[in-house]
């Protein structure tokens, strides 16, 4: 009965907001109007947050960056609206470009003949499973709304030439793919050392060192609960083995935000509410992941990134296949902690340089000599935007 509800609730909610866009339609568009998500509503981060900084020293634009929280701060000019508004809706059904990192956003019922969808995704080279190819593991409502974005996406962004491939393969899309790279990962190229200073002044994290876990989002809800991590260990590792004082900092995926708290029992800095994950990623002197896309970003820098796994047979198994072999790949492993710590104190500098390097060719990984820049040349050169002065 109660399920039974829902869905009439979530059908009730649908015909509503139908009715009130069918009003909406009737605005024009607004030629230089561009609407941003990153995730759902979270802060100012991801490609969205690159590609807006670079359209800001354009001129002006008509930016709106949407929120699950008004108190959240996005940086002036932008005007932020509330996820799943009506006001949402008004601006997604009357702006000329819409932005967005994740598939499963809310849409209008129907996108115009003179709007465009750019979908960057969240994602780089990807080490796990992902769309058609887990299509079986993904919730029927997601493959559903996942579809529907390829049909209303005009193009995506690619960093890589099997990003470039799986794109074509494995993705509900077939539209334009530019291969500019992502402009998320332009800080971790050319880092931005007074951004950086400012994260860690705001986490009281001056003079020390990061080492960051991130850990993937999973269907096994238990893991966080089973987890055993020493902190303490850990750190002493690190400060013996590259010198400095390390502060053990955590990450939680988006999609396991009510989670968050079962990694503060570790005695840690949280950084999750950080708008920018690429930020965080380029503020860490060492990131310690598993399935997470951050692992793989991470090893952009250079800078050493270590495989924790303790359920990596059961994740390949009842969750998702993996692009990566990340127990043979050459990237430090481990299944368990003191393994985690054996391979910190083992770590090998010019070994590992040379694992990211085959991992880079293998990969095809595209130059990055500015990504967003490239990207807002483009849609400026198409006119899939106008010139402030047009």
């Amino acid at each position: 009965m109660k399920n039974f509800l829902v869905k009439i609730g979530h059908l009730m909610h649908k015909i509503y907001i139908t009715a009130v866009c069918a009003f909406f339609y009737l605005c024009p568009v607004q030629k230089n109007k561009i609407v941003c998500f990153n995730f759902r509503g979270d802060g100012f981060g991801d490609s969205p947050k690159y590609l807006v900084n670079e359209l800001l020293k354009k001129g002006h634009y008509a930016i709106y960056w949407v929120v699950k929280d008004l108190n959240m701060m996005v940086p002036a000019p932008l005007k932020k609206i509330k996820y799943q508004s009506l006001k949402m809706y008004y601006h997604l059904i009357t702006a000329r470009l819409r932005i967005d990192n994740i598939r499963c956003n809310p849409k209008p019922p129907f996108k115009r003949k003179n709007q465009f969808y750019l979908q960057t995704d969240h994602g780089g080279m990807l080490l796990k499973g992902v769309e058609k190819d887990v299509e079986q593991t993904l919730g029927k409502w997601y493959v559903r709304m996942a579809k529907q974005d390829g049909k209303l996406t005009d193009f995506m962004l690619s960093n890589c030439a099997s990003k470039t491939a799986q794109l074509k393969t494995s993705y509900w899309y077939d539209g334009e793919i530019w291969q500019f790279g992502l402009p998320r990962e332009d800080i971790l190229f050319h880092p931005d050392q007074s951004a950086i200073d400012e994260l860690k002044t705001r986490h009281n994290l001056q003079d020390k060192k990061i080492v960051l876990y991130a850990p993937s989002f999973r269907d096994d809800r238990s893991f966080y609960d089973r987890l055993h991590l020493d902190p303490a260990q850990l750190t002493a590792a690190l400060n013996q083995k590259f010198g400095g004082e390390f502060v053990f900092c955590t990450r939680v995926h988006p999609n396991d935000l009510k989670l968050k708290d079962k990694l503060a029992k570790f005695g840690t800095v949280d950084l999750t509410a950080e708008g920018d994950s690429m930020l965080v990623l380029a503020a860490a002197d060492v990131v310690i992941s598993d399935y997470s896309s951050m692992l793989i970003d991470f090893v952009i820098t250079q800078k050493p990134a270590f495989c924790f796994a303790p359920d990596y047979e059961q994740y390949i198994k009842n969750e998702r296949i993996l692009y990566l072999d990340l127990q043979h790949c050459g990237l430090p492993f481990a299944e368990s902690f003191p393994d985690l710590l054996n391979a910190v104190k083992t770590f090998d500098a010019t070994a590992y340089q040379k694992v990211v390097a085959q991992i880079f060719a293998v990969n095809g990984l595209y130059p990055n000599h500015g990504s967003a820049q490239a990207i807002v040349d483009h849609l400026l050169s198409r006119q899939i935007l106008c010139t402030p002065d047009n």
